[in-house]
């Protein structure tokens, strides 16, 4: 399943927010990304709340860099794409398979945060339960931004060694 770059990657951007508006990221580029979270939210919220928060903040930034994904396409070979083309051959469906089970991670701030994601359909983020009180929160969004930049970086990566896995002597 070869493609030609997309010009606009790099010059991508995507944002999303829970829909109770509580955390909020964009991801710039390829690979940045970055996330805050509501006035004082931090500060009462659990870790389990951070971590399902951040979870389903996840998921609708993965969406939401999709969608510009399929602009940006669009927009550079003159025509409308939405989804991605149906495989057309054996290696296509290799490929499609292998990368549905991609597992990719990222982890900041000595691992006390930790995102991960199995073919970017299931994510988890995981905090250490005293991360509270380890980290303020400027750091906290530093540091969770640091681990979703990292994961996206592997998950870029691991794709590029699939494509060559795959596609090699094409």
């Amino acid at each position: 399943m070869t493609t030609a770059p997309t010009s606009a990657l790099s010059e991508l951007q995507a944002s999303a927010a829970t829909p109770d508006e509580k955390a909020f990221a964009t991801i710039s580029g390829r690979t940045h990304v970055t996330v805050s979270l509501a006035a004082g939210y931090y500060e009462w919220a659990s870790v389990g709340d951070l971590e399902r928060q951040l979870t389903r903040l996840a998921k609708l930034l993965f969406v939401a860099r999709m969608k510009a994904y399929y602009v940006a396409r669009s927009r550079d070979f003159g025509q409308t794409f939405t989804k991605e083309s149906p495989p057309t051959s054996r290696q296509d469906e290799e490929y499609v398979r292998a990368r549905s089970g991609l597992v990719v991670e990222g982890e900041a701030a000595g691992g006390a945060v930790r995102v991960s994601a199995v073919g970017m359909d299931s994510w988890t983020v995981h905090l250490d339960r005293d991360v509270q009180k380890r980290l303020n929160e400027a750091a906290f969004c530093a540091a969770v931004s640091s681990a979703a930049t990292h994961l996206v970086e592997s998950q870029f990566a691991q794709v590029r060694e699939l494509k060559r896995e795959v596609y090699a002597g094409s």
